[in-house]
């Protein structure tokens, strides 16, 4: 393969691999023919390297050990902690006051439904989910014979209450 025109020849450390790049590497050391570790600095000839090297082993120590410790604690936690897990269609949650999702048809005490047909929730409802059916009774007075609301495009804006 040509080299491109112009181009600059490829470093000797990229076409024979990481082989020969250590083999120069080992040879520019040891150029003197003495004790390969001769130019190396003793630990003990470091001075204040070596302070700050010990000093950042021990804190790398003591941060493992501490995230281990804490991790280890969380999961003892969790582990012998009461757990959330309910059986869900033998056993229900309690539900919150607040709670949007229950539609209820109220009754009075005499159990008489409390709707009297004036199809204003119909009206108002944002996703039109409520269909109303009414008929009028012998004494004059409106009461729905369907009440339905769509589920599925109920937005639960708690309307129909």
């Amino acid at each position: 393969m040509r080299p491109l025109a112009g181009a600059a020849q490829a470093p000797s450390a990229a076409t024979d691999g990481a082989r020969g790049y250590a083999k120069r590497a080992l040879a520019k050391r040891d150029t003197t023919g003495k004790d390969p570790n001769s130019g190396r600095k003793e630990f003990s000839d470091m001075g204040d390297e070596k302070d700050f090297f010990e000093l950042l082993d021990r804190q790398a120590k003591t941060y493992m050990l501490t995230e281990i410790a804490r991790g280890m604690s969380m999961t003892l936690k969790y582990a012998f902690e009461r757990k959330f897990t309910l059986n869900y269609p033998f056993e229900k949650a309690a539900l919150s006051p607040r709670f949007r999702g229950e539609h209820v048809l109220r009754r009075y005490p005499s159990g008489e439904e409390r709707c009297i047909a004036c199809k204003l929730c119909e009206a108002v409802c944002p996703a039109q989910a409520i269909t109303i059916e009414a008929e009028e009774r012998e004494d004059g007075s409106r009461r729905t014979t369907r009440y339905d609301i769509d589920m599925t495009k109920c937005i639960y804006c708690l309307l129909p209450r």
